[in-house]
């Protein structure tokens, strides 16, 4: 099976391009990142899309869009009963974005249609931080692994420890393991790098 191996430098100039935010990575590293690279962690600003009010002729309906995922109401989502767009386009214009006590730069009505229902959806275009990693890439390699092995070469999974990467030099194919020493394992630098593998 062919795998990379992306070999990054953590850095304390923020890099936009390439970062790992903690909350993606708490289950999927073999370090505690917060802990490890303490440090190294800045809050991170972008913007994300997200449906903040739902309008809809009944809760029936409300109900059946969270079952089928067209909506989640787990996380502080607003629903009203409306009947038309208009209705729902006024409400959003008159009353609801007055009162958003965040930073957006944009905003989006659309429609959900499920069995002849149709529900409204506001989206906003909202500022959001998180804690992340800031990364410069030191280099990229390719080998091949036995696909019995994959276990030892998780995808989105972050490898921070040498003892890790002595653990892939065991399993990798014989030809490999030179290769493998020279430009991963010596060149890794504990608390400054990550390693991470891709498919």
């Amino acid at each position: 099976m062919e795998i990379w191996i992306y070999h990054y430098k953590v850095e304390s100039e923020l890099n936009q391009f390439r970062f790992f935010d903690l909350i993606d990575y708490e289950d999927c590293s073999s370090e505690n990142l917060k802990r490890f690279f303490v440090n190294h962690i800045h809050d991170r600003e972008y913007y994300e899309w997200e449906t903040v009010l739902i309008g809809t002729p009944d809760l029936n309906l409300t109900k059946k869009l969270n079952q089928l995922k067209e909506i989640d109401l787990t996380n502080g989502l607003k629903v009203m009963i409306v009947n038309n767009k208009e209705s729902f386009s006024n409400f959003c214009v008159n009353d609801f974005i007055e009162k958003i006590n965040f930073k957006y730069d944009n905003l989006s009505i659309y429609e959900i249609h499920h069995e002849g229902q149709i529900a409204y959806g506001l989206k906003i275009h909202k500022l959001m931080t998180t804690k992340s990693i800031f990364v410069d890439i030191v280099g990229r390699s390719y080998f091949e692994i036995p696909k019995s092995y994959c276990r030892f070469f998780k995808e989105d999974f972050l490898y921070c420890k040498k003892s890790d990467l002595e653990i892939m030099h065991s399993k990798l194919k014989e030809e490999y393991r030179d290769d493998f020493f020279k430009k991963i394992i010596s060149e890794f630098v504990s608390g400054t790098s990550i390693i991470e593998v891709g498919y």
